[in-house]
């Protein structure tokens, strides 16, 4: 196999498209023959190529390290090990593999710096660089171990004085908890099951104002709105949901689940979607106030307009419909896809609001069309994205419109720009979340089984959280935005602190690396075996209770601990 230097132009030029630098790739275009290979390969070379190849390359390399330390690995234990890899497995470490193996070429002629002799940087001085790690503090049985920058051997010790967990991420160094102020500010505490509900929850939302109120999504065609004491273990009063069971004659579907829900703003009305299309308006005291039928098979997500006079449902067949909520009527009907075109996949799974007026929806190819209520055609359309768009979120002060796709990218568009300001390249799988954390930082959740939080002012990634490599399924923040809560496939569910990654950054002084760890509070350390994945979940309004749903068991009600 060889590489022609146009060929690795090309891959460059398109990695700079992909993030968005649009006039380093339109100078680099100027000066090569990229557009003659793009005519010829773009179909044929997905989103992200380059970054994927280097990272095969780094796994490559790394394979003889691997190959020379194979007995030493097979002694340690699996936390050693998986240490080991985090630590080993990044573009610096394979980077001076290939220096000790490599002989230097020299740089001769008019290829030769002017100053090139006068600076050299020796071998020892990389690898201090490389092994100021730091020691990864891991939380086991109420003690604190200590992990050396090696990664192979550990000893416990009793010496620290911090519980602090901060997750070490493959290829990055960062810093000392000790050193930025966090000495005993986090400490790992451990969720922990208030109550367990009877049947499995589909989908659950705590009401926008009231943290004892929770409305539960269920399989038989039936929501609940379920009230809580002040200690939230035990139940009130239950009030049935009910749908009719009526199974749609074009989805093919046997059951009749609760799909989705959605509380007004203000929280005095709640809707809720099933699988054969139909919709119904409940009170919040539980009283049916209209039923809406047009969509014919499964209700994927709705979203309700500011002032709550609209709301917009969307279902699996790609059709998204407005609706006045005072009188029950359908104003706008949208085919985000065409028809007659044969290929049922989706365009998307999210809706997003602008004003009181506009709205966003996906469309065709990963655009994001801009919609008015009084118009039943797009106003406007915004390109970029190449896949199916899986997150959408506003910041409503600062008019900008977060979005992620399963290009894995994430774009930030502004105003009446169509163009992205902002593209945002990290994730190797699916995003399934994306939320803003003030006005700038942006977190969000991936199938890759991490967690980012990257910065629009900044245009970069800030703070990074690996879950071991567990696909996150479903992440929300926090009313205060001080915590972050993942669920992922196994059922565990994981509290980040944000208010102390805050700190972090605070603290950062342009003097350490990014990104920062995102510290890990508290997690839910039940055994899940058998219960499967988190389907959804919800913090209520003080921040204190998260309702869980997952695939094969009852969902439950956890109350996260406090912070010391």
């Amino acid at each position: 196999m060889s590489v022609s230097s146009e060929e690795l132009n090309y891959m460059v030029w398109r990695y700079m498209q992909e993030m968005g630098q649009e006039l380093s790739a339109l100078a680099m275009q100027e000066e090569t023959r990229v557009l003659d290979f793009d005519q010829r390969y773009k179909e044929h070379i997905p989103v992200g190529q380059l970054v994927d190849l280097v990272q095969k390359g780094i796994l490559y390399t790394e394979s003889q390290l691997l190959a020379s330390n194979v007995e030493e690995l097979g002694k340690s234990t699996f936390h050693e090990r998986q240490t080991y890899f985090n630590e080993k497995f990044n573009l610096a470490n394979a980077l001076r593999i290939n220096i000790e193996e490599t002989p230097e070429i020299k740089s001769t002629g008019r290829f030769a710096l002017e100053n090139e002799a006068e600076e050299k940087i020796t071998d020892e001085e990389v690898k201090q660089s490389l092994n100021e790690t730091i020691s990864v503090k891991q939380y086991v049985d109420g003690e604190t171990s200590s992990v050396p920058s090696n990664g192979i051997s550990t000893t416990p010790t009793t010496a620290m004085n911090t519980q602090t967990t901060v997750t070490n991420m493959a290829g990055y160094n960062f810093p000392p908890v000790n050193a930025i102020g966090l000495n005993s500010s986090v400490s790992l505490g451990k969720i922990s099951q208030l109550y367990e509900f009877k049947t499995p929850v589909v989908t659950c939302e705590w009401h926008p104002t009231n943290p004892l109120l929770l409305c539960l999504g269920q399989e038989d065609s039936v929501a609940q709105l379920v009230t809580f004491d002040e200690s939230h273990n035990k139940v009130t009063t239950t009030k049935e949901l009910r749908h009719p069971f009526a199974l749609s004659s074009t989805s093919g579907k046997s059951t009749n689940k609760v799909t989705c829900l959605a509380w007004s703003p203000e929280g005095h009305m709640v809707v809720t979607g099933v699988e054969n299309g139909e919709i119904r308006l409940w009170n919040q005291e539980g009283q049916l106030q209209n039923v809406f039928n047009f969509h014919r098979c499964p209700v994927i997500c709705m979203s309700w307009s500011p002032d709550s006079h609209h709301f917009v449902s969307m279902d699996v067949d790609n059709v998204a419909i407005l609706w006045d909520v005072s009188s029950g009527t359908v104003l706008q009907h949208y085919e985000l896809k065409s028809s007659g075109s044969g290929n049922t996949e989706s365009v998307g799974v999210d809706i997003e609001w602008v004003d009181e007026r506009r709205f966003v929806l996906p469309g065709i190819g990963g655009a994001i069309n801009v919609y008015e209520t009084t118009e039943s055609k797009a106003v406007g359309k915004l390109m970029g994205h190449q896949g199916a768009i899986s997150c959408l979120t506003f910041h409503p002060t600062k008019k900008l419109l977060a979005s992620a796709a399963d290009d894995f990218t994430i774009r930030v568009w502004h105003g009446s720009n169509s163009n992205s300001t902002h593209c945002f390249y990290g994730h190797t799988q699916a995003i399934t979340s994306l939320q803003w954390i003030n006005d700038d930082l942006l977190i969000s959740a991936s199938m890759d089984g991490s967690v980012r939080i990257w910065s629009v002012v900044q245009n970069l990634m800030q703070g990074l959280l690996m879950l071991e490599g567990v696909p996150v399924f479903v992440g929300k923040l926090t009313h205060d935005h001080n915590r972050y809560i993942a669920g992922t496939m196994e059922g565990h569910v994981y509290v980040a602190g944000i208010s102390e990654f805050a700190k972090l950054i605070e603290s950062n002084n342009n003097e350490l690396q990014l990104p920062l760890a995102i510290p890990i509070v508290s997690r839910d350390d039940t055994q899940h075996n058998g219960k499967g994945s988190v389907n959804d979940l919800s913090c209520s309004i003080d921040g204190h209770t998260i309702a869980t749903g997952y695939a094969n068991e009852p969902g439950t009600l956890l109350i996260i601990p406090a912070s010391k």
